[in-house]
């Protein structure tokens, strides 16, 4: 069984934390894609931090747009867009 964890990432903490979450299963050797929701100079300074630790440890960003709509994402998707 494919392991493949899709992170939605937005430009505050909650993509911060997406990315966190990403940097953690790529060390444990899953498959990890983040797709940006927002441009990279908006995002917030915990977001880019973590964007540079999520890239350090071999993890790929997609922006959004890019993302074929025909193209089914399988696996397990986390929100990094939307917070309370």
């Amino acid at each position: 069984l494919e392991k493949k964890v899709y992170l939605l990432v937005g430009k505050g903490n909650n993509g911060g934390d997406a990315l966190t979450a990403g940097t953690f299963l790529l060390k444990k050797g899953i498959e990890v894609m983040g797709i940006l929701a927002d441009p990279e100079e908006s995002h917030s300074r915990i977001a880019s931090e973590a964007k540079s630790d999520f890239l350090s440890h071999g993890g790929k960003l997609y922006p959004f747009h890019l993302i074929r709509k025909d193209h089914p994402l399988e696996g397990v998707i986390l929100d990094g867009i939307f917070g309370t």
